[in-house]
């Protein structure tokens, strides 16, 4: 069993991973400040563990034999294992398993392919917390032993302040009526003026004083869950944060105030937004090629003389229905970058939302005879929008409401008036959405339980809520009556155009 490290021994990481490349490389990544080992498969990893006590563990999450599922949980049943940050590494990880997991004990996780940067950084973060914990371990038993000595209060604050001051991140401590008692080194650099942090939304705007994390935590009486958030640097930009709250209870079970923690998360934005970069470059790049496929497969479909043979002829047809399908989800990709980049471009103009919605029906050939259109007169006017825009967003909600629906049954287009702005709903007839469908179905690669296999990326509603929004409008699913509604609004208000950018961006945070 090893003993702790001191403070000058570096921090013992162990790596699961049956790929010898991905092992090395990961290794090479970290072992410059940190100790460490590595084992190749799962029952190895987890008798490494137990005899070298690690300060961190890196796992596969897909390992012949014993998984990296069943590691985390084989390590969390052993006592001196269960505090052990451990992050996974996987190929690909759906909601369904990222949630087992993290429930399973996992801190965080890594999807390949990643850079030697971010594993440095996230690894580095999980330690410094580690070794913060180590030391507030060490303060309770020094303050344990302080009140048996006698030692008065000043000393225990003087320990809790040296603590407070080595944490990575910013940490404030207020009283039961949540004035600030404590700062941190790191929360005195986010402070303004007035010594006060003020926390604001994705778009700037300062939080109201009861939505305030300590305000939450103080009120709840429970534990404020990280949320992501923006405070306004020296030079005036906007940082994002992660800020949370717990109440501090006293042995009688009183409130004795609240600790707030707030982690600048700058540099996993900024790895993050070179990834969306990197993601629409390829994307762009994909497009020539696709381009060029898609022009010779049709001059050969439409070729006169026609081809030799019907074998021929239809190889020809499925080619640029392939490369038809490959154009969208391109085109998908790219629209996605933007909005996640908050580089979304809305071009408006005076459109009539009626025309719009006809189009769409009308390109819809063999689908257009299932749709019922309910028009209110009220809500046909001009409105300052982006008519090429709003109609990928209806045509995307139509061919969802055609991929879900039932064949035999309408969907239903309906456009009405609601004072100040105007409301579309499409409908369809089938199976409603689970209360967890609903909660992440404008979420980015969000399918459904009953989508084809291998058709299309999970983005289409995704890219209507960045459009919509974009726009000022929002969008929502509900499910009643057997049926599935998805409703959007568009403002009557001529919005300048300069707000699209900022919309755009709050719906990528």
């Amino acid at each position: 069993m090893r003993e702790e490290p001191s403070a000058q021994e570096p921090e013992l990481v162990l790596v699961v991973e049956d790929d010898v490349v991905t092992n090395r490389m990961v290794s090479a990544a970290l072992g410059r400040k940190l100790n460490v080992i590595s084992a190749y498969d799962g029952a190895d990893g987890l008798a490494k563990a137990i005899e070298e006590s690690p300060d961190l563990i890196i796992t596969d999450l897909a390992m012949p034999g014993m998984n990296g599922d069943e590691l985390i949980r084989a390590v969390r049943a052993v006592h001196t294992l269960d505090n052990v940050p451990i992050v996974i590494l996987t190929g690909t990880i759906d909601d369904e398993m990222r949630d087992l997991v993290l429930r399973n004990g996992a801190q965080d996780y890594l999807t390949k392919p990643f850079s030697t940067d971010e594993l440095r950084a996230r690894v580095g973060n999980l330690l410094a917390r580690r070794r913060a914990e180590r030391r507030n371990q060490a303060l309770d038993l020094e303050l344990a032993g302080a009140r048996q000595a006698g030692l008065d209060e000043r000393r225990a604050r003087s320990w809790l302040e040296s603590v407070i001051e080595q944490l990575p991140d910013a940490v404030l401590l207020t009283d039961a009526q949540g004035r600030v008692t404590l700062r941190s080194h790191a929360a005195l650099a986010m402070c303004v003026d007035d010594n006060a942090i003020v926390l604001r939304d994705a778009c700037g705007v300062p939080l109201e004083p009861h939505e305030e994390p300590a305000a939450r935590a103080l009120a709840e009486r429970r534990s404020v869950t990280k949320r992501e958030l923006r405070v306004r640097g020296a030079d005036g930009r906007l940082v994002p944060v992660l800020a949370g709250a717990v109440p501090v209870v006293g042995a009688s079970g009183d409130v004795l105030g609240s600790a707030t923690v707030i982690e600048d998360i700058t540099p996993i934005k900024e790895l993050e937004r070179m990834r969306e970069e990197w993601a629409s470059i390829v994307a762009h790049d994909l497009r020539q090629p696709v381009t060029a496929i898609l022009l010779a497969a049709d001059r050969l479909a439409r070729a006169d003389p026609p081809l030799a043979s019907s074998r021929q002829a239809d190889a020809a047809t499925r080619i640029v229905s392939a490369a038809r399908r490959l154009n969208v989800m391109i085109g998908d990709l790219l629209d996605a970058s933007c909005i996640e980049s908050g580089r979304l471009c809305i071009d408006r103009s005076p459109c009539s939302l009626r025309r719009i919605i006809g189009d769409v029906v009308g390109d819809l050939s063999d689908a257009s005879a299932r749709c019922v259109l309910a028009l209110d007169d009220a809500a046909d006017e001009l409105l300052f929008i982006d008519g090429g825009r709003i109609g990928q967003v209806l045509a995307n909600l139509v061919g969802n409401a055609v991929k879900y629906g039932e064949p035999r049954h309408p969907i239903t287009i309906a456009m009405h008036d609601t004072g100040d702005s105007v409301e579309v709903v499409v409908a369809n007839h089938g199976r409603a959405l689970t209360e967890d469908e609903r909660g992440r179905i404008f979420d980015r690669f969000a399918r459904g339980a009953e989508a084809p296999a291998g058709r299309g990326l999970g983005l289409g509603l995704f890219i209507c809520r960045g459009l919509v929004e974009g726009h000022g409008g929002r969008i929502w699913a509900e499910c009643h009556d057997e049926q599935t509604f998805f409703h959007f609004t568009l403002p009557r208000a001529a919005a300048s155009a300069t707000a699209a950018p900022s919309a755009a961006a709050h719906a990528a945070g």
